[in-house]
């Protein structure tokens, strides 16, 4: 029988790992809607950041889980891009093929501001070196 510890087996598949990324920065993307409780945001911007605590992780899996949050809470923060449909306010017919452009530019945008939050969980492990102080002021001094 094996023996599960806390930070190392926890989120240990790669499908309830990315499972578990795209939930919190779906969470972070919905907490700052209009009318959700300041508690809730708290919350969860929390599960969000919560792997940063976990001395067990890798600096790559910190990227990736950042990475796929960020992009994650920036794809739903910048779904106003479908807003702009139809453009025929600027003479250009909407067809399958401008649909399908204006979601590829929602994907590329969401995917280098993600990269914005994998980069910063780098940036935040290599000054914190495993302690939760250093990782709170890491946080502190970083975060925009």
């Amino acid at each position: 029988m094996k023996r599960y510890r806390f930070g190392r087996h926890l989120l240990g598949s790669r499908s309830l790992f990315a499972a578990g990324a795209i939930t919190a920065g779906a969470l972070v993307a919905l907490a700052f809607e209009q009318g959700v409780p300041p508690a809730l945001a708290w919350a969860a911007l929390a599960s969000f950041l919560l792997p940063l605590f976990a001395a067990a992780w890798s600096p790559r899996k910190l990227f990736v889980w950042g990475f796929i949050g960020g992009t994650t809470a920036f794809a739903i923060y910048l779904r106003w891009f479908f807003a702009i449909l139809p453009l025929n306010w600027v003479g250009i017919e909407t067809s399958p093929a401008i649909v399908g452009v204006v979601a590829l530019t929602l994907l590329l945008a969401a995917a280098g501001l993600g990269l914005f939050f994998g980069l910063l969980f780098l940036v935040v492990r290599f000054f914190s070196k495993g302690s939760v102080w250093r990782t709170a002021l890491a946080l502190l001094v970083l975060w925009p």
